[in-house]
């Protein structure tokens, strides 16, 4: 899933986990 540059997750283990 991308994720918008505005957007960013906490944490990078966070956007693997949400995908």
């Amino acid at each position: 899933m991308k994720v918008r540059p505005s957007v960013k997750p906490m944490c990078e283990k966070c956007k693997i986990i949400k995908r």
